[in-house]
């Protein structure tokens, strides 16, 4: 427990160690985080990947189609934990440089498999919505289907055979063993 000369001290040593004040530095501060860019809540794109980041979420975008609203966010889902695999991929790469590689390559491990996660459970709820909204569309074009005649089972099978319709071309019909025996 601390003594009251201790939390006396903390309270002027807090004074003076408020942060960054101008926003120059407060921008710089928020970066502090961002060594690998693997877990930040936006994507972290080094500057000379910035075209490439940007014609990866134009594919995307135009592979996906998605509409307003949800399907949109589950849009920027998927292709924020794509760049997070892409990302991956390149620091595993440079891994072969490093003298113990396995901290950091647990890290991208975890990295990986929670963008995979993010990815394939935005995919399949992506993928209902599109076809929920499609669904209505679909059933407008299709043609009502056509009502057939019933044959009643005890009927004469309309295939000339002679033999009632339940034995001959009726539906779970039984293989007919001995046909002589059969009456009409």
């Amino acid at each position: 427990m601390a003594t009251p000369n201790q939390i006396l001290a903390n309270r002027h040593n807090a004074i003076h160690s408020t942060g960054p004040a101008t926003p120059q530095g407060k921008a710089a501060v928020s970066q502090n985080a961002a060594k690998l860019g693997l877990y930040s809540k936006r994507d972290f794109v080094p500057f000379a990947m910035v075209e490439s980041h940007r014609h990866m979420r134009d594919t995307l975008l135009q592979q996906l189609a998605p509409a307003p609203g949800l399907e949109e966010l589950f849009a920027r889902e998927i292709i924020s934990a794509s760049w997070r695999l892409e990302l991956c991929a390149i620091h595993e790469a440079e891994l072969q440089n490093k003298a113990n590689p396995e901290p950091l390559q647990l890290s991208i491990d975890r990295a990986r498999a929670s963008a995979t996660r993010i990815l394939w459970r935005s995919l399949s709820e992506l993928k209902k919505l599109q076809k929920e909204r499609r669904a209505p569309v679909a059933a407008a074009h299709t043609t009502a289907p056509t009502k057939q005649t019933q044959i009643p089972r005890s009927a004469h099978c309309p295939c000339g055979s002679g033999e009632k319709y339940k034995r001959c071309c009726g539906t779970d019909a039984p293989p007919i063993l001995f046909p002589n025996t059969i009456s009409q």
